[in-house]
């Protein structure tokens, strides 16, 4: 367990708080569920975090191991409070806020955090550009559900070449998929995110799940994904592009059956 090296009381400042720091976060307090941020960063690394009740806790790194701060809010009442980070947030590698309906806030700036390794936010009403995540060339996973994203390339990510997960559910994310063809994929999830496409045959590769449902996707863009993944010698892995999605034509019945020849289970729409 991660000690807290200090906690005293601040000035509380009920509006939105005077930080350059690119984590604040808007959390509506039931008065019952408290708040949990967890993150990662390196040993020796301290993080201020203002809870917005007028306590800052000091909490410390600790290498690979997630490290989990939880408000004490007092129990009962319904309020509002902003909860943000500063001290050491540059060496932050991995943000875990998935699954928090009452946090709101804004991820844009976070490609100032170039470190980090795991982005995980959903289930929260986080609205995230991610035109600004350029930087973020560490990024070993990825997993964004029911976003209010406003805009965004999917594109962007080829900037991340450790890039191994990527789940994106639910947002406003947009572009063409098949850019990210030199990824070093595991699993790839686009669901419901109808403006991603894919828009060209590469020899793109997943060595666990491809997931594309209800994107509305062409019998074209079907066909390219399919001969794609065939191309790129995809193996013992789900593909499921089902849903909304077109049916696939006759020009991806060599690869459908390449991949199904090479374990793969395949499900799309005949």
């Amino acid at each position: 367990m991660v000690p807290i090296i200090s906690n005293f009381q601040t000035m509380h400042n009920p509006n939105y708080p005077d930080t350059t720091s690119p984590i604040v976060l808007k959390v509506y307090f039931d008065g019952a569920n408290q708040f949990d941020f967890k993150f990662k960063a390196p040993i020796g690394s301290t993080l201020d975090i203002y809870d917005g009740d007028g306590t800052m806790t000091q909490v410390g790194g600790n290498d690979a191991v997630e490290v989990t701060h939880t408000t004490s809010y007092p129990s009962g009442k319904t309020r509002t409070f902003y909860f943000y980070v500063e001290g050491d947030y540059a060496d932050i590698t991995w943000i875990n806020v998935l699954n928090q309906s009452m946090i709101s806030g804004d991820a844009s700036g976070w490609g100032v955090m170039v470190n980090l390794i795991l982005i995980a936010i959903g289930g929260t009403f986080i609205v995230c550009r991610i035109d600004g995540w350029d930087t973020l060339t560490s990024l070993v996973q990825v997993t964004m559900k029911d976003l209010l994203t406003r805009r965004g390339d999917i594109s962007i990510f080829a900037n991340a070449p450790l890039l191994g997960s990527l789940n994106i559910q639910g947002t406003g994310i947009y572009g063409d998929l098949s850019t990210l063809y030199q990824l070093p994929f595991s699993g790839v999830l686009v669901d419901r995110s109808v403006g991603v496409t894919f828009d060209a045959i590469q020899s793109f590769t997943v060595t666990a799940r491809f997931w594309a449902y209800d994107c509305k996707w062409t019998s074209t863009m079907v066909d390219n994904a399919l001969i794609s993944l065939a191309n790129g010698g995809t193996t013992t892995s789900e593909i499921f592009i089902a849903g909304n999605n077109a049916a696939r034509t006759s020009a991806s019945d060599a690869a459908k059956a390449t991949l199904e020849g090479a374990g793969c289970t395949v499900t799309v729409n005949e």
